[in-house]
């Protein structure tokens, strides 16, 4: 089967995964994971994703089986501060 990931975080970018995956006979699930990369970027806020199963081969889908993914953005929000007079002196 193929696992299929939407969304605005990114495979490969903002979080690592796999994108296939077999059940063999006498099994009946399957479990793996799915982890965030920390990429030190304030990304003004949550980045969300929707994993999905697609081409189940030799078996079946029992409904629709779809994940809503979030990361939770660990970065502070940046700031700027501008200093300096609060006159100009014209010059010539």
């Amino acid at each position: 089967m193929s696992l299929d990931y939407t969304g605005i975080a990114l495979l490969g970018v903002d979080f690592s995964g796999i994108s296939s995956a077999t059940i063999t006979a006498g099994q009946t699930g399957l479990s793996f994971t799915v982890t965030s990369t920390d990429d030190q970027y304030f990304e003004n806020g949550n980045e969300t994703f929707t994993l999905s199963v697609s081409g189940v081969v030799n078996g079946f889908e029992f409904g629709t089986q779809v994940q809503n993914m979030t990361i939770i953005d660990d970065e502070t929000t940046p700031s700027i501060a501008l200093t300096g007079g609060t006159s100009i002196v014209e010059s010539g």
